[in-house]
């Protein structure tokens, strides 16, 4: 298959088995498409443009899913493959996803609602596709899970403008840096919330080569 069809491929996917967690056929073209990279981008761009909910023609969450693989596959590639703004074709597809959101906005998905009974209300998908533009175009996941590791580890406390700066050198350097690292969900026994129980942080899982890279920031 070509990347343009793996795109595809996975859209249909999603679009048809979106409620099942254990889709081993989705997370296999995934991977590929992880792979393919930036070359998937075009064709990701090309879909996630089709997709404007101020038209009345057709099916208003059936349009919605397909864009919403479109949005997953650029979050999966910003925080686990290379940051997308790393390279002109990524800048483009985050460009791409924010005018969805201003496309949103037009079709009034800014004002509160109530749930609609699915996944999301519409202000709900205008809130959350929102916060991932900014996290695409400043800190993400995988930035934030670096910076909890530095804490938690190297008793390192990184600001948010300090991760910030940091990841832009990554970026600069090391642009696939996302996919040095799985990340994993730990207990820090430091931190107890309002029910006694201690809260509970994404970290990289192999944070050496994070903290070499930032020892050399330092520099």
């Amino acid at each position: 298959m070509t990347p343009v069809e793996r795109v595809d491929e996975y859209i249909d996917e999603h679009f048809h088995h979106r409620w099942d967690v254990l889709d081993e056929q989705g997370d296999l073209i995934e991977k590929y498409i992880l792979l393919d990279g930036t070359k998937a981008l075009p064709r990701i761009i090309e879909r996630m443009n089709r997709y404007d909910p101020s038209r009345q023609n057709g099916n208003k969450i059936t349009a919605y899913w397909k864009f919403e693989a479109c949005w997953f596959l650029l979050n999966r590639m910003d925080v686990t493959a290379f940051r997308l703004r790393s390279s002109e074709e990524g800048r483009r597809a985050i460009d791409a996803l924010e005018k969805s959101v201003e496309r949103m906005r037009a079709a009034g998905f800014a004002v509160d609602d109530i749930d609609d009974g699915e996944k999301h209300s519409d202000n709900g998908i205008y809130i959350m596709v929102g916060n991932e533009v900014k996290e695409m175009k400043g800190v993400n996941l995988k930035d934030k899970s670096i910076q909890e590791a530095f804490r938690i580890l190297y008793k390192v406390k990184l600001s948010d403008s300090e991760i910030l700066d940091f990841s832009n050198y990554l970026i600069e350097r090391y642009p696939d840096y996302p996919s040095w690292s799985k990340m994993k969900m730990v207990k820090d026994e430091t931190q107890i919330n309002s029910a006694g129980n201690p809260l509970q942080f994404h970290i990289v899982e192999t944070p050496k080569r994070y903290y070499e890279a930032y020892l050399e920031f330092k520099k």
